[in-house]
C-alpha cells in the first residue's frame, strides 16, 4: 500500500482535488488519480473524499492511499448490453435502455466504450455475424453518467427522421432525479441561457447573455425529509448540454452524485446513513425515464418507459417513496 502527502500551496487553491493532484509529480495520471478517489483512497484534512469536483483551499493536507496492482484489477470493465437492455426495435429503430457510465459518444480515448461499440458487440454474437447489414446511428445523446431511454437509427434518413423531431420539439422527454434537498413547490419552471461546454473545464454555466436558451419543467414526485432528498421529474423543452443538472444545482436542488456540479452538498448529508454512499460512488442519479416521438411520418406517438438501473431502484427503495404535500 503507497501513501502520498501534499499541502496545497496558494496557487492551487480552487481546484478541483483531481486537478491538485495531477499539478504534484506523483507519476500518476489523472485516470489513475480518478481510480483511487473513486475507490476511496483520497482524503483531505483526514475526510475521506469520494468526488473530483472537490475544491481545494489554501494549507488543504492531502493523502493518497492506494495499490496500483488493485487498482489495475479493478479498472474498468465493458459494459454489455443484453436482450433486457432493448426496450424497443423495428427495422428502422432501435429505443435502448442505456446503462449509467457508457458513452454516448467516442471520446479522445479511442478505447473508450459507447454505446455503438457495445451494440455491435451485442448483435455480433446474436446474430453469429462478424459485420452487421445496417448502420447504426445515434439520435440524440445522454452524458455519460445518466441512463435511461436512447434511440439509434438503422440509416441514414431515418437519423434524420427522428432528429428532425428533436429539432421540431416534437419528442418528449421525461428524466427522474434524486436531488438533494427539498423544493418549496410541487411544480415549477427554469428558463435562462446557457454557455456552451467549456473546453478547460468542461462545465456549463447559466449566462445572463450570449447563451442559448433554455427552458425545464420540474414537478416533485416524492420527498424523503429523514434524508433531505426529492424525486423529482424533469421534463426539458430544449435540449441543451448539461441543461437538467445546471438547472437543478442552480436552485440549490443538485442532482445525487453529480460530481460537476453537485459540489460537497450532493454526498455530505449521507454519510449518517449506513449504505447510502456506495449506491452513488459509480454514477449520479439522472435516469432518462420516458420518451414520446413518431415512428412514422404520418403514424401516431410511441411511448417508451426504461426501468431504473439498480443503484437507482435501490436507493429508491432505501428512501421510501413519500407522498408529497406543499402548504
Amino acid at each position: 500500500m503507497k501513501h502520498i502527502s501534499h499541502t496545497i500551496a496558494p496557487k492551487d487553491a480552487g481546484l478541483n482535488i483531481d486537478l491538485a493532484w495531477v499539478k504534484i509529480n506523483t507519476g500518476l495520471s489523472r485516470r489513475k488519480i480518478r481510480q483511487i478517489i473513486d475507490s476511496g483512497g483520497a482524503y483531505c484534512n483526514g475526510k475521506r473524499i469520494r468526488f473530483a469536483s472537490y475544491k481545494v483551499k489554501v494549507g488543504d493536507e492531502l493523502k493518497l492511499i492506494f495499490d496500483l496492482n488493485t487498482l489495475k484489477n479493478n479498472g474498468a470493465k465493458d459494459i454489455i448490453i443484453n436482450s433486457n437492455d432493448i426496450l424497443y426495435e423495428d427495422g428502422n429503430l432501435i429505443a435502448l435502455n442505456k446503462p449509467p457510465s457508457l458513452a454516448s459518444q467516442p471520446t479522445k480515448n479511442p478505447n473508450t466504450q459507447t454505446v455503438i461499440k457495445a451494440l455491435m458487440n451485442y448483435y455480433q454474437q446474436k446474430l453469429s455475424v462478424d459485420k452487421l447489414e445496417h448502420e447504426l446511428i445515434l439520435c440524440h445523446r445522454l452524458d455519460l453518467e445518466t441512463s435511461g431511454v436512447l434511440l439509434i437509427a438503422k440509416s441514414k434518413a431515418y437519423a434524420s427522421f427522428v432528429m428532425d423531431q428533436f429539432k421540431e420539439k416534437l419528442v418528449s422527454k421525461t428524466y427522474h432525479a434524486i436531488c438533494v434537498g427539498i423544493p418549496k413547490k410541487k411544480k415549477w419552471t427554469c428558463e435562462n441561457y446557457l454557455s456552451l461546454i467549456s473546453k478547460k473545464t468542461g462545465l456549463v454555466k447559466s449566462v445572463r447573455a450570449g447563451g442559448r436558451w433554455a427552458s425545464t419543467s420540474f414537478e416533485v414526485l416524492g420527498i424523503s425529509h429523514k434524508h433531505n432528498l426529492s424525486l423529482i421529474a424533469c421534463h426539458p423543452v430544449t435540449g441543451r448540454s448539461h441543461q437538467i443538472r445546471v438547472h437543478l444545482a442552480d436552485l440549490d436542488l443538485p442532482i445525487l452524485g453529480d460530481k460537476k456540479y453537485g459540489g460537497d452538498i450532493a454526498h455530505q448529508n449521507l454519510r449518517e446513513f449506513r449504505g447510502l454512499s456506495a449506491l452513488i460512488s459509480l454514477h449520479h442519479m439522472l435516469h432518462a425515464r420516458k420518451i414520446r416521438f413518431k415512428l412514422e411520418s404520418k403514424g401516431n406517438k410511441i411511448s417508451l418507459t426504461a426501468s431504473y438501473p439498480d443503484n437507482f431502484a435501490a436507493l429508491l427503495k432505501v428512501l421510501g417513496r413519500v407522498d408529497v404535500s406543499f402548504s
